[in-house]
């Protein structure tokens, strides 16, 4: 019941510094595809290890537009600091599609959200523990989408994820 409480209570946190941020306003959605983004907004959708919710996964995590993009992302990061049990086993690729996508608005919104940035490492480096020769390429798309000269923050991030890989390997 504690955790319970906490859990909501960080959940709850994250969606207000979210709000705050100015990260997330949603259009309504156009497409008949949407109707799951639509239903998890309407709280009819609530997120666990199944087929509806990874449809609604894939469907936060592709290119939409700038206003679309927003939106998906707080959804997308909701689910992220909700998500426990087969659920977060699952949710390395997600957070490694968005990176993927735009790595400089996902790493721009973790600096500023820690809470957030535990949730990603601990996603990612799970994923890329059974996935390990897929890192090295993912961490190269990154840090690709820096100049060099603002690569710090990226690349103490995904240093985070290779010491969370290594402490896995190790327990």
């Amino acid at each position: 019941m504690l955790l319970q409480l906490i859990t909501n209570e960080m959940v709850l946190s994250f969606i207000v510094a979210v709000t705050m941020s100015g990260i997330g306003d949603c259009p309504p959605p156009k497409a008949k595809q949407d109707s799951l983004v639509v239903a998890y907004t309407n709280g009819q959708l609530r997120p666990s290890d199944d087929l509806v919710t990874y449809s609604l996964l894939n469907q936060l995590t592709i290119s939409k537009t700038p206003e679309q993009k927003a939106c998906y992302f707080r959804l997308f990061n909701e689910i992220v600091m909700s998500a426990d049990g087969a659920l977060a086993e699952s949710m390395g690729k997600y957070c490694a599609k968005w990176l993927k996508a735009d790595s400089p608005l996902v790493l721009d919104h973790l600096k500023r959200n820690p809470d957030l940035e535990r949730r990603y490492v601990l996603f990612l480096s799970t994923e890329f523990y059974y996935e390990e020769d897929s890192f090295p390429s993912f961490k190269q798309n990154v840090l690709r989408q820096f100049e060099t000269g603002s690569r710090g923050y990226p690349s103490e991030f995904l240093k985070r994820i290779e010491s969370a890989i290594k402490a896995i390997d190790n327990e």
